[in-house]
């Protein structure tokens, strides 16, 4: 397009303007392109060697601009035969050459300049730009104009009532106006103070008052070129021409969308709605993808013409397995639109599908593969813009299902145990069920659980057994009997808690020690909510149960001696743990006097000494020994240094290695009390003083 050509197609906000602004600044062409192959676009039919732009749809045909001649002469802009514009209505007819007859609008065009037109169906208004002489000129060759935004009803064939609209400014130009689908907005381009430079885009409200006071839509859409030819989506999204911001040469189409904030950065909306030539007055079908542009691009029939087009919208999809977060591949993908229209598409090894729809449509999608749950889901696709594409993420869910099934026996027997009492307790909470009369069972699991199953019979000792679903991404049959045999029993159940918290802790050791025999039966790591199951067959002495973990002291309960018939009972115990810091006491065990053995007591505390450096690699203690006051201060020296040596020896026989444990006597030099030489004290004072003490001296030693 000519620069002239350029000027009348702006509608002249001042006609003596002897220069434009340069084109903007090209921006990557090959980003530009790539919706290339989504858009069909097609010239309109009475495109002629005039110029025909800024089409909009009105009564089935279309309103257009042209300088076309009203009759056998044309009307003449300036000395340079620049011919004056006029608004065009083409109606669909049939049975003719031509599939549209075009006719002057009557009674919605001027003396001069006339154009852009948009018929707002909730106003029942026609809004267009219009030219007209200053006071005092004589003569096209000396006009100068001012564009104003002009309204008209329809009358029939004819527009009557044609009235300036007061949002108007007056010295200078206001044009393109573009009113949202309510009636209660209106975009246009004005030249007015208070822009960024040549010809900005301006939003106006309108209540009951009429139209109230202009604001500038601000620098993220104007810029100091020109910004023309807006329109208002449906959806909300904005769309204008504009020469200021990077594109691919002349005028582009460029999007916006409304945020909170203002406006969206400017999408240049790429080829074919632009090309290196001028591209502009862009009409969208409310509700759809499709519609109407303006272009002086090769090709056409000469001078600026009308093109239709329509874009698909894109979907990119991305199929994630729910559990594992890895792609899912050869997914089934159905697509349905309401017109019962199927697009069937297969995901990617890397998960991902891709299609094109309609826009404007819902679309019913059912996902499926085997070993999955079937999914479906609803598209909207008018919730993005016209000119957007749809990215969307399933997390895909296998059909997993997870059963355990077995036998309850006598051990003794083999025979099937009947009416058996089957608990299977996960975070998640308890189920109970029964076996059979031939002693079997069977029980469903849920996904992602750890579990205990517990099977009880009078007479019997309880068995326990663990299993967990928590990593399996495949359905699962476990198989496991319960050989149950009548001997004494103490099951002994509880969680592992933070002290202060009461947060369970996972991963927690916990073992019952006979504390006689100073032997380890049986031990158990807590499982994630911090919950523990052991079983022994008791005899009538002490158990210690012990709990120790990574970064915890360890904390010891001594469970109830079993006598008579409890030695078939249920023990709920809490254990509560403490984190360790350097430094701080331990444990603290006590002597007889003059002794230096390990006593039954003494034991009970390594025993937590001993797991807490097992669970705690990197920590070491001390063990310092103290006495009391009696006998002489060397004699209590030794015996202190005896002491300690002895609990080093108890706890290093026990798999720790000697060099993570210092023994250090003290003697007499550390009294807890005032129990010194030549004091008269009670025995249980100087047994406050006949002591070891156990403190963390250091981590990573």
């Amino acid at each position: 397009m000519k620069k002239s050509h350029l000027l009348c197609l702006r509608l002249i906000f001042l006609l003596d303007v002897l220069f434009l602004p340069l084109p903007a600044m090209m921006q990557g062409k090959e980003e530009l392109m790539l919706d290339s192959a989504r858009y069909a676009i097609k010239p309109l039919p009475f495109n002629s060697g005039f110029r025909e732009f800024s089409a909009s749809r009105f009564m089935g045909g279309f309103i257009f601009t042209s300088d076309k001649p009203r009759g056998f002469i044309a009307r003449i802009w300036t000395e340079k035969e620049e011919r004056l514009l006029d608004l065009w209505l083409a109606t669909p007819v049939s049975g003719k050459k031509t599939p549209f007859e075009l006719k002057i609008m009557k009674g919605a065009n001027g003396p001069l300049q006339d154009g852009v037109a948009l018929y707002s169906e909730a106003a029942e208004k026609l809004y267009f730009s219009r030219s007209s002489r200053i006071r005092g000129t004589k003569g096209p060759e000396k006009i100068r104009s001012n564009l104003n935004i002009y309204s008209a009803v329809r009358s029939g064939k004819r527009w009557k009532e044609v009235r300036a609209e007061s949002l108007n400014a007056t010295g200078f130009s206001t044009a393109h106006p573009a009113p949202d689908e309510e009636g209660t907005l209106m975009v246009f381009s004005s030249d007015r103070k208070g822009g960024f430079g040549g010809s900005d885009l301006w939003l106006a409200k309108k209540d009951s008052l009429g139209w109230r006071e202009a604001v500038n839509l601000g620098p993220a859409i104007n810029t100091t070129g020109d910004e023309l030819f807006p329109f208002i989506h449906s959806g909300g999204t904005l769309f204008y021409a504009s020469d200021g911001h990077k594109g691919m040469g002349g005028l582009d189409v460029f999007s916006a969308g409304k945020i909170e904030t203002g406006w969206s950065e400017p999408k240049n909306c790429g080829y074919p709605l632009n090309t290196t030539s001028d591209d502009f007055g862009i009409f969208w079908d409310q509700g759809k993808a499709k519609g109407l542009v303006s272009s002086d691009r090769p090709g056409g029939s000469g001078n600026d013409d009308l093109y239709s087009f329509e874009r698909k919208t894109r979907i990119d999809g991305l199929i994630l397995d729910s559990r594992t977060q890895k792609p899912v591949s050869k997914v089934k993908v159905a697509m349905l639109d309401g017109d019962n229209k199927r697009q069937d598409l297969v995901s990617s090894d890397s998960g991902t599908f891709q299609c094109f729809v309609e826009y404007g449509k819902e679309y019913m999608v059912t996902f499926s593969k085997e070993k999955y749950l079937t999914q479906k889901d609803r598209i909207r696709t008018s919730n993005v813009g016209p000119v957007d594409d749809i990215i969307l993420e399933y997390q895909f869910e296998r059909e997993l299902y997870f059963l355990v099934e077995g036998k309850v026996v006598d051990a003794v027997t083999g025979m099937g145990i009947a009416d058996a009492e089957l608990t299977l307790e996960s975070e998640s909470g308890q189920k109970k069920i029964r076996s059979a009369a031939d002693g079997t069972y069977s029980s469903q699991l849920e996904i992602g659980s750890d579990y205990h199953i517990i099977a009880m019979k009078e007479g019997f000792a309880p068995r326990i057994i663990a299993l967990s679903t928590r990593n399996s991404d495949e359905p699962t049959e476990f198989k496991q009997d319960f050989s149950l045999k009548k001997e004494p029993w103490m099951l002994v159940q509880g969680q592992a808690v933070v002290k202060d918290s009461l947060s369970p802790i996972e991963g927690a050791a916990v073992r019952i020690i006979a504390a006689k025999k100073r032997k380890e039966i049986a031990s158990y790591r807590t499982r994630h909510d911090g919950k523990f199951f052991l079983v022994i067959n008791p005899e009538t002495e002490q158990y210690l149960l012990v709990g120790s973990g990574k970064n915890y002291f360890a904390s010891r309960v001594e469970l109830p001696v079993p006598e008579g018939d409890s030695v078939r009972q249920l023990i709920t115990q809490q254990i509560e743990m403490v984190p360790y810091r350097v430094g701080e006491l331990a444990r603290t065990i006590y002597y007889g006097y003059k002794e230096s053995d390990i006593t039954l007591d003494a034991s009970k505390e390594l025993y937590a000494i001993i797991y807490f450096l097992q669970d705690n690699p990197d920590a070491s203690v001390e063990l310092g020994a103290h006495t009391d006051s009696r006998g002489s201060s060397k004699f209590n020296l030794q015996l202190s240094q005896e002491r300690a040596e002895a609990a080093v020896r108890f706890i290093a026989k026990r798999g720790i290695p000697s060099r993570r444990i210092s023994a250090e006597g003290y003697g007499e030099t550390q009294l807890l009390n005032g129990c010194k030489d030549g004091t008269k004290c009670t025995e249980e004072q100087h047994a406050l003083n006949r002591r070891s003490e156990i403190r963390i001296t250091g981590i990573g030693k």
